[in-house]
């Protein structure tokens, strides 16, 4: 696409690419334009996207909750451990959380707090609802449907989603979001079958794409998404369940934030596929909501913030003492280079300390800050120290750097390589791999392959030379036939 070429029809390796819809990429090939051919252009879309839904929530707090929540908000969504690992991927899930964001916002305007300008707002909720559409297809409408149904049915205010139901919010959002699948499906005859019904409804009622999890798999993603700020997730229920008890909830704008973090997670509970960015769409309301309830113990007008603290602060001296012997914590991830962990552990001790200390002398912005301070540090200790040891067990960045150093790299092929690091060899290299095969083996070459693919070749009598071994999933090996090695063992 930023080469100037079909801008309708994504493409991978000049083949229809149809298992996604097109946001992404059009936001992708814009940043290609911009930025020139890197990485950082085929990220930038994800990192404004988080951005940007933080300007949303902030918008929302200021709207329904007051000064103390925005504040609180900027510093909770931005340093949650799923913002920061999807913030910084090449994938549609961060976009299309922040878009389903901007959809809450918007709709909120037609529905909790009606507008006396509806008409604008009524464009605006169908612009990004057709953007969501784009951006993920189908599940982008399902997931804003299902939360704003939710919690009509809670709120017991079903007669205020009629004003969902205006002829302008249907046009607005057919003129954005139906052009492009309309030309998609004239273009690509396979359009429907492939991205309809495989990639959205098959990936929904079966688990062909072998992604099964348990119905409850989705809570602990959460818990987990949510750090470092999981801890306040309790007092938040129990907020919620004091609210429903007096009869106060019905009319909180926490039902509606909270209808919006738990569609997500209902909807993709009941999916035989699951993966963990399929929730994302739930943490910007989740952290509003974690926002909203820590805003309540540092004005002192909810109890005592000293056990969340406490519980965090717990959080933090476990992971301390991890890090402090990794060698007994984590040492079953191959290849992660231990000693680069040890410095990390002072540095979050001492928030530990400093978040207990400020939780026992009522000191609660102190030990947010604290919080928040410890977690942006690691992040950036993480980026510059951990992620360059990392990177040859994530990415085929190394071994197509290893290839480009042989003598004929435009001959390498690859072996039984997971799709990923398929697709990613064809990145770095500018090419399509072939996959070896032994029938059309005649003559020495070199192959990528994994650990698994090296003893497979082995198997099928064929001499197998290591010359790089990058990780597991990534080996750079010269292959010899039987009779020429034999041949050159004699003359030898």
């Amino acid at each position: 696409m930023a080469a100037g070429q079909d801008w309708v029809t994504p493409r991978l390796n000049g083949q229809p690419w149809l298992e996604k819809p097109i946001l992404f990429y059009w936001a992708a090939a814009s940043g290609y334009r911009v930025v020139g051919d890197s990485e950082m252009a085929a990220r930038l879309p994800s990192a404004l996207s988080a951005a940007m839904t933080s300007l949303i929530l902030a918008w929302l707090a200021w709207r329904v909750y007051g000064a103390t929540t925005v504040a609180l908000v900027l510093v909770v969504f931005p340093t949650t451990l799923s913002t920061f690992a999807f913030a910084r991927g090449a994938t549609p899930d961060m976009l299309f959380a922040s878009l389903l964001a901007l959809t809450m916002m918007t709709a909120a305007r037609l529905t909790v707090e009606p507008s006396d300008r509806p008409s604008r707002w009524q464009m605006a909720f169908g612009g990004t609802l057709g953007l969501a559409l784009l951006a993920k297809g189908p599940v982008g409408i399902l997931l804003a449907a299902g939360s704003l149904a939710l919690w009509g049915l809670a709120a017991r205010r079903l007669s205020r989603l009629t004003a969902l139901a205006h002829p302008l919010i249907w046009v607005t959002f057919a003129i954005v979001g139906l052009p492009w699948y309309v030309l998609s499906a004239i273009r690509n005859p396979e359009f429907v079958e492939v991205f309809l019904i495989d990639h959205n409804l098959n990936r929904f009622l079966t688990p062909v794409f072998q992604h099964q999890q348990p119905f409850w798999f989705f809570g602990p993603i959460l818990v987990l998404g949510l750090v470092p700020w999981s801890a306040f997730l309790l007092p938040g229920l129990r907020r919620a369940w004091l609210l429903w008890r007096t009869g106060e909830l019905a009319g909180s704008p926490s039902l509606y934030v909270g209808c919006w973090a738990l569609c997500p997670i209902l909807f993709f509970s009941l999916s035989s596929s699951k993966l963990p960015g399929y929730i994302l769409p739930a943490i910007p309301a989740a952290a509003l909501l974690l926002a909203r309830t820590m805003a309540g113990f540092l004005d002192r007008t909810d109890r005592d913030a000293r056990w969340p603290l406490l519980g965090t602060a717990a959080v933090l001296a476990g992971l301390a003492t991890a890090l402090a012997v990794p060698e007994t914590a984590i040492a079953g991830v191959p290849g992660l280079p231990l000693d680069t962990l040890r410095p990390l552990a002072p540095v979050v001790g001492l928030a530990s300390l400093v978040v207990a200390g400020s939780a026992f002398w009522r000191q609660e912005h102190l030990a947010v800050a604290a919080v928040a301070l410890a977690f942006a540090g690691g992040a950036l200790y993480l980026n510059a120290v951990m992620l360059p040891h990392l990177d040859p067990l994530l990415s085929p960045r190394t071994v197509a750097r290893r290839v480009q150093e042989t003598s004929a790299p435009e001959r390498v092929s690859m072996y039984r390589l997971h799709r990923a690091w398929d697709f990613g060899l064809d990145y770095y290299l500018h090419r399509e791999l072939p996959e070896w095969a032994s029938d059309e083996f005649v003559g020495p070459a070199l192959v990528v392959t994994n650990e698994d693919g090296v003893e497979e070749l082995r198997d099928q009598d064929v001499s197998v030379e290591i010359l790089h071994n990058v990780s597991r999933e990534s080996i750079l090996v010269a292959l010899t036939p039987p009779t020429t090695a034999r041949a050159s063992s004699s003359a030898r």
